[in-house]
């Protein structure tokens, strides 16, 4: 059966014991949907928001049990961070696919994601648009050749200093299994 639509929805929930203000809850959740359209290669447009608390006067900072780094350029952790995201996957041949995407970061605290290029003001939530792409070729199921790249550009969010450069990554990988 083919299905154009989907839609995934998470949360989570904790209790942090803080120092300054005792028992406090802290929130994470995650929504995307995404549609494949029909066309002839396999595709995939997808858009979605992850979302965790950061330190406030009523809630903690959300520390999930394994951090993992919400983006391949910039790598803020889950905690007090907001994503917008977009992304699309195509299988242009059976062995190759390609993906492209980008995300929007926000940070919902001024104290859960640091940087040296932050700016010291309590008022600067926005942090930038990161862009990125992968490219993988599996000619056999035991060998695969993975090339990622991607640019963070600082300038589109207003919590940076002036002279925070532009940041990027390129990777490549192989994987063989025996």
């Amino acid at each position: 059966m083919y299905r154009a639509f989907d839609l995934e929805a998470a949360g989570a929930a904790e209790l942090a014991n803080t120092e300054e203000q005792g028992i406090q809850p802290a929130f994470a959740y995650s929504i995307e949907g995404g549609w494949q359209p029909p066309t002839p290669i396999k595709d995939r447009l997808s858009a979605g928001i992850d979302w965790a608390s950061g330190k406030g006067e009523t809630t903690a900072a959300f520390f999930p049990v394994t951090k993992e780094t919400q983006g391949f350029v910039l790598e803020p952790g889950l905690s007090g961070i907001m994503i917008i995201k977009i992304n699309y996957q195509a299988r242009v041949l059976p062995s190759l696919s390609a993906d492209l995407g980008g995300k929007y970061f926000f940070r919902n605290d001024s104290t859960s994601f640091t940087h040296r290029y932050l700016e010291e003001e309590e008022n600067t939530y926005a942090l930038g648009l990161e862009l990125g792409g992968k490219i993988q070729w599996v000619p056999f199921s035991d060998l695969s050749f993975t090339v990622m790249g991607g640019v963070f550009l600082p300038g589109t969010g207003n919590a940076w200093s002036d002279s925070a450069p532009l940041l990027w990554r390129i990777t490549a990988g192989t994987a063989f299994s025996f």
